[in-house]
């Protein structure tokens, strides 16, 4: 790990969530809703962070997983599939 990523790193869970209705789920939002004021997991909504697949900031993106113990995927299943992102 580099040390710029040591000297931040901390001991919690990233719950990354993809939905593009996220209000309009009734699963995906509970999980969201069951974990929100936990003190030690980030919530990590892709859809709210970028527009398009294209858009996705990639080594932003690593450096946030690097950074937590624990990742949650979190997206909906669309016919045993996962969305474009």
């Amino acid at each position: 790990m580099p040390k710029a990523l040591a000297a931040s790193y901390v001991q919690c869970g990233l719950a990354r969530y993809a939905h593009p209705n996220f209000h309009e789920s009734r699963l995906n939002k509970a999980l969201i809703d069951a974990v929100h004021n936990e003190v030690h997991v980030k919530i990590h909504d892709l859809y709210a962070l970028y527009q398009t697949a294209e858009a996705i900031d990639v080594t932003k993106e690593q450096e946030l997983l690097l950074t937590h113990d624990r990742i949650v995927f979190q997206f909906p299943l669309y016919w045993f599939s996962t969305p474009v992102f």
